[in-house]
């Protein structure tokens, strides 16, 4: 789950901002992570690198806390998760009300 966690979690998000919102789950929107990134100010090669860098290091934490404990680890995405989602729910309402509210 750690070497898919950056794909996964924005995925889920995604779908829940979208039922939040009253939309199909599965309509396109400009709700995923890179997204809101881009959105926020970065270029397509910062996002690129950010999202790529996110999932390197995710993945060697995973299989580093993987050997440690099987729970702990699932703990640990569960906490990844939520902070993702409210990240992602105060960036993406901060957006929806204008440029001005755009957090930095």
């Amino acid at each position: 789950m750690w070497l898919a966690a950056v794909p996964l979690i924005d995925m889920l998000t995604t779908v829940l901002l979208r039922l939040r919102a009253g939309l199909h789950p599965m309509k396109p929107d400009r709700r995923h992570l890179h997204h809101t990134l881009m959105d926020i100010g970065l270029s397509a090669r910062q996002v690129t690198a950010a999202l790529l860098s996110l999932s390197l290091v995710l993945g060697l934490f995973g299989i580093w806390i993987s050997e440690i404990s099987e729970t702990l680890s699932m703990l640990l995405y569960c906490v990844l998760f939520l902070a993702n989602c409210m990240y992602i729910f105060k960036t993406r309402r901060s957006l929806d009300a204008g440029p001005d509210k755009v957090p930095v």
